[in-house]
């Protein structure tokens, strides 16, 4: 006959169970199979970054197993920066303080005034070469201007304004990604002002200071990450401001763009 379980062996279970999380003290549920196996992935990649960061301490690490393309490079010491390559894909992991919220509306207002200047100096350009025909818009700053006649010029102006929109996400991409010139990568030149950069974030640890945060993700922003970040914050929210500022209120002060794009803010 088997015998019923016992607390003891509940107890243990239950133990078990929350040692693998590290977290809590008390049981966890899941929504069913899949989160499950969401959990024991993300679980097993954090262990495995951890591994390599503790194998870069020591004089005389223990190797990876035979199924494991583990390699890690510390290339900060003093904040315990490390690269982790994993079957080639290579993730840095690092402690990084969190950009506060004023500092990046600030940059923001940077980057917004120095790309309308750009557009100003366009414009300006393609009048100088008669290629843009300003006539039909003069009426609105006359008398005879009507809430129609600023709906028409509106509609008119809809495209171009898309266009530049698209424009200038692409080139905020392209900062993020590779840098331009003097500019290094992951940042913007609003950004660079206030020291601030955009970094890779697949997985974010708070620790024991609160605007502290253990960031891992890929060791250069991918340009296509970059893209979609740019896209949605120039095409969705701030085209919606200031409505769209509860999707500024994300745990570790992200924006709802950096969570699609999986990526944080931090101080350079």
């Amino acid at each position: 006959m088997s015998s019923s379980p016992t607390w003891a062996s509940i107890n243990q279970k239950v133990f078990i169970k929350n040692r693998f999380h590290g977290l809590s003290n008390y049981p966890v549920s899941y929504d069913g199979a899949a989160d499950y196996a969401d959990q024991v992935r993300k679980w097993l990649f954090q262990t495995r970054c951890w591994q390599a960061v503790l194998q870069s301490a020591v004089p005389f690490p223990v190797p990876p197993n035979n199924n494991q393309n583990i390699n890690a490079t510390p290339i900060n010491q003093q904040n315990n920066n490390t690269i982790v390559s994993i079957n080639g894909r290579r993730l840095l992991t690092g402690t990084y303080k969190m950009a506060s919220l004023p500092r990046r509306a600030l940059a923001e207002l940077i980057d917004w005034f120095l790309l309308f200047s750009v557009k100003i100096l366009g414009i300006y350009w393609l009048i100088s070469f008669d290629a843009l025909d300003l006539s039909p818009y003069e009426k609105l700053i006359g008398k005879e201007a009507d809430m129609q006649s600023f709906i028409n010029a509106t509609q008119d102006v809809f495209p171009l304004e898309m266009v530049l929109k698209v424009f200038g996400s692409i080139l905020e991409a392209i900062f993020l990604s590779y840098g331009y010139l003097w500019f290094p990568p992951g940042a913007s030149p609003g950004k660079i002002f206030l020291n601030l950069k955009v970094i890779s974030a697949h997985t974010v640890i708070p620790t024991a200071n609160p605007m502290e945060v253990i960031v891992t993700g890929d060791e250069k922003l991918p340009f296509l990450y970059s893209l979609l970040r740019s896209l949605v914050k120039n095409m969705i929210v701030n085209m919606l401001l200031p409505v769209s500022s509860i999707l500024f209120g994300f745990q570790y002060n992200r924006a709802v763009y950096d969570l699609l794009a999986k990526t944080i803010v931090v101080e350079a």
